[in-house]
């Protein structure tokens, strides 16, 4: 029974291997030439981050994009001194500070900003990173590329921006390679659902008409991205914009972001659980979605199993070992 277990999940890895190698292969859709670059509106929603915003700012000051650039900062019920900072900047560059009266979460924040902005595309971008220069006009630009279905949103690439000082931040910078050459696998084959709040850009009313970011879910960008795919939208993947986020360095750090992931990972699943095995959201809803979902519980499965294996062996070594005649004389004999 075990073996044949291994069997199954070696077969699906090796399916999953293969299919998205494949994606490899896939030709580009034709890109159209942007003559006139929309206005933008940058959000950068913030809880308690004075020692960080001004360069997170600097950093969008220092874009350079051909259109007009809008910069709005939601102060979600900071206590410290975020809107003391934020307010150094207003009054020039486009910038403007909206507070909340109270800490309401992010989703929140980004929803109450929503309904301020002018222009027909907006960006999010996390308080504690930074973006490269050219990377909202690289983004921008996929908005009005030839697909079959409307792009509704685009993700930069995303780096950890720590110094690597530790094993920790080292093995999330791999982590962060691997994942974003998947995001970039999916893309290709238009399965991408997930648009990350590190310089994610959206059509404005899109996002109205699909109701906004949901403010009952920790991972709201996850939510918002299975949205957009469940309502005919494709979320399309920069490899030209790349955006620098802030990652853990401690372990404690790293357990609580990912239980907050986890916990927004299974409640978007459950949210919208319609679409697994729906032949109406065509090979995601056939493959993508329902592969990620039941993925996490074939790795669990994989570690346990692997465990199980490195336990056995090891006990039938030391148990080998214990039994071996010459192995007892020579223990009697230096003991005497």
């Amino acid at each position: 029974m075990l073996e044949l277990i291994v069997k199954i999940i070696i077969f699906i890895s090796l399916y999953i291997i293969i299919f998205y190698t494949l994606a490899l292969f896939k030709s580009d859709p034709k890109r159209n030439t942007v003559s006139k670059f929309p206005p933008v509106t940058i959000i950068i929603p913030a809880y308690n981050e004075e020692k960080g915003i001004s360069r997170t700012i600097e950093s969008c000051l220092n874009l350079y994009y051909p259109g007009t650039v809008k910069i709005l900062l939601v102060d979600d019920g900071s206590k410290d001194n975020t809107a003391k900072v934020v307010e150094k900047y207003l009054n020039k560059n486009n910038i403007r500070l909206l507070k909340m009266d109270r800490n309401r979460g992010k989703a929140s924040a980004m929803n109450e900003a929503l309904k301020t902005i002018d222009t027909s595309f907006f960006a999010v971008l996390d308080a504690d990173s930074t973006v490269n220069r050219n990377s909202l006009r690289n983004s921008i630009c996929l908005f009005f590329t030839e697909h079959e279905e409307p792009v509704g949103a685009v993700m930069s690439k995303l780096r950890p921006e720590n110094e690597n000082k530790n094993v920790l931040e080292r093995i999330q910078v791999i982590e962060y390679l691997v994942v974003g050459l998947m995001r970039a696998l999916s893309a290709s084959l238009r399965f991408l659902h997930i648009a990350p709040g590190v310089l994610s850009v959206y059509r404005t009313e899109v996002v109205r008409k699909l109701g906004g970011f949901d403010a009952k879910n920790v991972t709201e960008d996850f939510e918002l991205g299975v949205r957009l795919k469940k309502n005919g939208y494709l979320i399309d993947y920069s490899h030209n914009s790349i955006a620098y986020t802030t990652t853990p360095n401690t372990w404690k750090g790293v357990i609580k972001q990912r239980i907050r992931w986890f916990r927004g990972f299974f409640r978007t699943h459950l949210k919208h659980r319609d679409i697994h095995f729906n032949r109406k959201y065509g090979l995601f809803g056939c493959y993508e979605f329902p592969i990620t979902f039941f993925g996490i519980f074939l790795l669990f499965i994989a570690i346990m199993i692997l465990s199980y294996n490195i336990y056995r062996a090891l006990f039938e070594f030391l148990f080998k070992l214990i039994n071996t005649p010459g192995l007892i004389v020579w223990f009697e004999f230096r003991t005497l």
